[in-house]
């Protein structure tokens, strides 16, 4: 972590947004791969009262818990695509937040077959779901849903914060966002999973931080391994990503989501900033980034 002590930056446990700071924290920054150190797909944009939720990958009510953050504000989630790793939190951030004491019902937007998958949800635990309804005094609405299910375009607006959902290329994979959001003249775009996209890069030029995911694999392992030349193939590749970069020109990127297969993130760092002269760094869970006249990049992990 020699990055992360090169930044000189504060150490905190907690942020708050304020005035027209959007504070960003990466919630989950891994992948499939079940590694204790990190969650897979989730970030938390939090910008005045507001808290809203993008992707609910493995570990994000953890997360959210040691945050500090009342369960009651995060009620508003929005899902890229139902890969398994971007949504495999869903069951424990809705049971769990009804459990302490969540008092309204979640509020989700994403692809088509969003609804499905929380009505399943909901019928695999609903013994629990009854028992506890039965017996205890949680509020009913907790375990409550409305889902939107989406296409490209503006689909939330509130108090100056506008979330843009945006069509990208996951492959084999039909319906898949990114997200671009924006308040009080601050901007973030989020990738989700995707190959290099042109939808992308016209909703991310200029933005002050782009969350983008990275793929790569050594050459040797790469030519011998006709499976993983199909995963690669609609994920984003550092060349590709450079291309991003250079028609964007954000203030600070940030890799997440980084399927790297015997390549290390400083090699692939390396050869990124070969390429390209601007703001790029490796996330890593709890990492946060305060959003105004400058970009403040700190840790939220607990002292």
């Amino acid at each position: 972590m020699k990055w992360f002590k090169a930044l000189s930056i504060f150490i905190l446990c907690s942020s708050v947004a304020t005035a027209d700071v959007m504070v960003v924290t990466l919630l989950g920054t891994g992948t499939p791969r079940p590694e204790p150190q990190r969650g897979s797909a989730a970030i938390l944009v939090e910008a005045g009262q507001q808290k809203l939720l993008f992707d609910a990958g493995r570990g994000v009510a953890q997360r959210i818990y040691q945050l500090g953050i009342d369960y009651n504000d995060v009620d508003k989630i929005f899902i890229t695509h139902l890969h398994y790793d971007h949504i495999i939190g869903l069951p424990d951030l809705m049971l769990s937040g009804w459990v302490y004491q969540r008092a309204t019902p979640l509020r989700l937007w994403g692809p088509s077959g969003s609804r499905h998958h929380l009505e399943q949800i909901q019928s695999a635990y609903q013994s629990d779901i009854t028992l506890r309804s039965r017996h205890t005094q949680l509020a009913k609405e907790g375990i409550q849903y409305r889902v939107e299910e989406i296409k490209a375009g503006t689909v939330y607006q509130h108090q100056g914060l506008v979330v843009t959902a945006i069509s990208v290329d996951h492959g084999v994979v039909e319906d898949a966002f990114g997200y671009r959001i924006d308040y009080r003249g601050r901007s973030l775009v989020i990738s989700g999973d995707t190959r290099y996209s042109e939808n992308i890069v016209k909703h991310a030029r200029g933005v002050d931080l782009l969350i983008h995911e990275i793929a790569a694999a050594s050459d040797a392992l790469l030519k011998a391994n006709p499976r993983l030349q199909k995963v690669l193939s609609y994920h984003t590749t550092p060349k590709q990503l450079v291309r991003v970069l250079k028609q964007t020109k954000p203030r600070q990127t940030v890799l997440v989501h980084a399927l790297l297969f015997a390549k290390s993130q400083a090699e692939v760092e390396a050869e990124i900033k070969d390429a390209y002269s601007g703001a790029v760094l490796f996330g890593a869970d709890l990492m946060a980034f305060d959003i105004g006249d400058t970009i403040r990049i700190y840790s939220r992990a607990p002292l």
